[in-house]
């Protein structure tokens, strides 16, 4: 072990809640905390512009925001923008290549960040494994292949393959429960106390009966206004879903993003072991996945649906700039298309009635095999079962107008209609 000096312990402490640097060796770290300086940036301030010379510093944010911009005349709301919070870093690429900047980097609010000059920089590379891996990864250059062409990219920290990685290793903490009998309002005071969004109510054998979140607190708690000594296990959700510690973070995201919920608990031979949040999924994401899921299931007309069809493609750029594996990219772009497809068939059931005739709606190819990506067209089709004695080309006309409607539907969402016309307004 290393001595740590009394006057770096908080930028040890700030260092330690962030990747890489809580994967590095307690020597390698201390001579980065030994070499930072701290620096402020007024909101709107430039801190590094495009020019001849290689930027003189690494920076980590401590405190604010980074706006990187395409251009010196970027707007707050340009699409060529990205924007860098607290634990993120910057610009990798452009030290890495000994080259220039080619983004115009400002404080977006007043910040504060850590800078390591080059020379330091360079040495730091040369010590540290962890350091040097997170610095030279391919998706790095990637990453900033997409900021030199005003791609929206999430962030300069590009994680390890997060939603490959099991759950028990996600797992950070012992989980925090009650008994169903617990007052609602102890179970809130231990919610705030251990600064956490959900509670898992257990029985003795510490088997997960149901979960409580603070979302749940308006609708269950504060409009029905009930008492604080009601017992929290008749306001939970009961049978909460769960997964195994072998399962993969990727199987825990697409449950998210197919329910709408941001909370899986983590049982082992009937036991619960841990709690595992959207937030432990997705630190990097601007857009949440969760959030997403449950905007898209309450939207009230198809132009909504196109803004958050957008920002699923977002979401999706941001999860491939964390480096998460394309197979399970197209799992979850597959679960949140197929929940705008199922919205989309309400909205157009509520406007062109729903027909007698029992049907379900099938998705064929990319979104059939769950292997979606961004740029894909519609493949679908509808069987049905016809009313006893009636025609099949009676029960298919009357379903034809709903068909179109939602494939028209999709198509203005930004899902196009396919060039060979295999879709459920295709009667033959």
């Amino acid at each position: 072990m290393t001595n740590e000096s009394p006057a770096l312990a908080p930028v040890l402490e700030f260092l330690r809640r962030h990747a890489p640097f809580d994967q590095m060796a307690p020597a390698h770290l201390g001579f980065l905390a030994k070499n930072l300086k701290l620096a402020f940036w007024s909101a709107g301030e430039a801190v590094l512009t495009p020019g001849d010379e290689t930027p003189a510093n690494f920076y980590i944010i401590k405190q604010g925001r980074m706006r990187g911009e395409a251009s010196r005349d970027a707007a707050p709301g340009d699409e060529g923008a990205w924007e860098l919070v607290a634990g993120e870093c910057f610009p990798i690429g452009a030290l890495l290549a000994k080259r220039p900047v080619r983004t115009l980097t400002r404080a977006a609010e007043d910040s504060f960040c850590f800078e390591l000059d080059r020379e330091h920089f360079d040495q730091l590379l040369a010590r540290s494994a962890v350091f040097h891996d997170f610095c030279t990864r391919r998706l790095a250059n990637l990453l900033d292949h997409a900021l030199r062409n005003a791609q929206a990219a999430s962030a300069t920290h590009v994680a390890e393959d997060s939603l490959g990685t099991p759950l028990r290793d996600l797992v950070r903490r012992v989980p925090v429960t009650c008994t169903y009998e617990t007052s609602i309002g102890s179970a809130l005071h231990t919610m705030e106390r251990e600064r956490i969004g959900s509670i898992v109510v257990t029985d003795g054998a510490q088997q997960p009966l149901g979960v409580f979140t603070l979302n749940d607190v308006l609708a269950r708690i504060a409009l029905p206004q009930r008492d604080l000594d009601d017992p929290i296990g008749e306001v939970m959700t009961p049978n909460p879903v769960s997964l195994p510690p072998t399962a993969h973070a990727y199987q825990a995201a697409r449950l998210m993003a197919q329910n709408g919920f941001s909370h899986i608990c983590v049982v082992d031979d009937g036991k619960l072991v841990g709690v595992i949040s959207e937030r432990n999924l997705f630190s990097l994401q601007r857009v949440g996945l969760v959030t997403l899921a449950r905007a898209i299931a309450a939207a009230p007309d198809v132009e909504t649906l196109a803004a958050l069809d957008r920002d699923v493609q977002r979401l999706i750029e941001q999860m491939l700039a964390q480096g998460v594996p394309v197979e399970h990219l197209t799992q979850i772009l597959t679960a949140l298309n197929d929940q705008i497809t199922r919205r989309v068939i309400a909205l157009c059931e509520a406007l062109e009635g729903r027909p007698a005739v029992p049907y379900a709606w099938l998705a064929f190819g990319s979104e059939g095999r769950a292997e979606q990506t961004l740029k894909t067209d519609q493949d679908n089709g509808i069987v049905f079962i016809p009313a006893p004695g009636q025609e099949v080309e009676e029960a298919r006309a009357a379903l034809l107008p709903l068909a179109r409607r939602v494939n028209q539907a999709l198509a203005q969402v930004g899902i196009p209609l396919c060039r060979r016309f295999v879709m459920a307004s295709n009667p033959e």
